[in-house]
């Protein structure tokens, strides 16, 4: 195996902003390393090189699984989580360039978020209700109206429309008033 090609260890926390992106490129690297060999490596072998490149933690994560393909489905359903697709959007649209960084540094932060966005061929109706969705969760005024939105909520204009009735119809009965959500907003 080509050592020119070998990854750094691997030593990841779940909670990092960046792990899914790092976690990508390392096993990437790995697989390169891998290929690398003369003969191929394949299965117990495969298994304990993995074990050998990452930190003890991920290693006692992965110490149960048999074959190399399991170990990173463990490594990816640890790290690789599923994103909501309003939140995704909305952190696209919300992003501003930050003091300092290049306007490179700042497109290439815009494509790795548009990466979390859903994007598929849509009919022009389709299309304006996701930027009549996106623009509503963006500028709504209540914070826990935004924050379940962005969290839980639905992933469409109309499945967001039907929340807001049953939330508002929700509050109503528990003031006894005609509350509806926009009432409730935080400062």
């Amino acid at each position: 195996m080509d050592s020119g090609l070998k990854p750094e260890k691997l030593n990841l926390d779940a909670r990092s902003p960046v792990a899914i992106e790092m976690l990508k490129y390392w096993l990437r690297c790995f697989e390169a390393y891998l290929n690398s060999s003369e003969t191929e490596v394949g299965g117990p072998r495969k298994l304990s090189l993995l074990h050998a490149r990452v930190g003890h933690r991920l290693s006692s994560v992965i110490e149960k699984a048999t074959t190399y393909e399991t170990a990173v489905k463990i490594l990816q359903k640890r790290f690789v989580k599923p994103i909501n697709e309003i939140h995704g959007r909305h952190l696209l649209s919300t992003c501003r360039q930050r003091p300092g960084e290049t306007l490179d540094e700042y497109l290439e932060r815009l494509t790795a978020l548009a990466r979390n966005c859903d994007h598929k061929e849509v009919a022009a109706e389709v299309h304006m209700n996701l930027h009549i969705c996106d623009a509503f969760v963006s500028g709504i005024r209540s914070t826990y109206i935004r924050q379940w939105l962005l969290e839980d909520g639905a992933k469409d204009l109309q499945g967001t429309e039907v929340y807001l009735r049953g939330l508002a119809s929700t509050l109503a009965d528990d003031s006894g008033t005609s509350s509806t959500p926009e009432a409730r907003e935080e400062p």
